[in-house]
């Protein structure tokens, strides 16, 4: 995806470095995988890297990723959703401080994010499945609610964005 996106959007030329192809050229695209388990030399080569969906580098296995970098890496991290469950986000902010943040608010009224459409489907369940049923409902309905309170906050439209069907 990254090389095509490359390519079309900004008529670059780059590498793949991950899976058959083990090229490396001015601009190289790779994984995680390959940079922390089998290749971590590979960030040397590079003073620009981008990190995408740097939650991942959070992880025990990935982390080694984000210790390499140096004061001479240039790094730009790319989610949309840092904050980790197991606090290891907090391995990434250690190196790489947030410089940009988008809030869901800001993004839904530019139209930066899909509408959310909730489809409901009825099934039968045990009373185990239920209960954990429950549970993510209660969730969602707290993420609806927050949305609510933006809206109400920023003046309308984000309701907008929420279907039900």
């Amino acid at each position: 995806m990254w090389i095509d996106r490359l390519r079309e959007k900004f008529k670059l030329s780059a590498t793949a470095f991950y899976g058959g192809s083990k090229r490396l050229g001015r601009i190289t695209v790779t994984i995680y995988n390959t940079v922390s388990i089998n290749h971590p030399e590979l960030l040397k080569y590079y003073s620009f890297i981008v990190l995408d969906e740097v939650y991942y580098a959070g992880s025990k296995v990935f982390s080694n990723i984000i210790h390499r970098l140096s004061d001479g890496h240039k790094v730009m991290a790319l989610t949309a959703t840092l904050k980790r469950e197991d606090d290891r986000h907090m391995v990434v902010l250690s190196k790489l401080p947030v410089a940009y943040c988008l809030d869901l608010a800001t993004a839904i009224r530019h139209r930066l994010v899909a509408p959310l459409e909730v489809i409901l489907i009825g099934v039968d369940m045990n009373q185990e499945e239920r209960r954990l049923y429950v549970d993510i409902e209660r969730k969602i309905s707290g993420v609806e609610n927050v949305l609510k309170n933006l809206d109400d906050r920023e003046g309308g439209g984000l309701r907008d964005s929420l279907r039900y069907t």
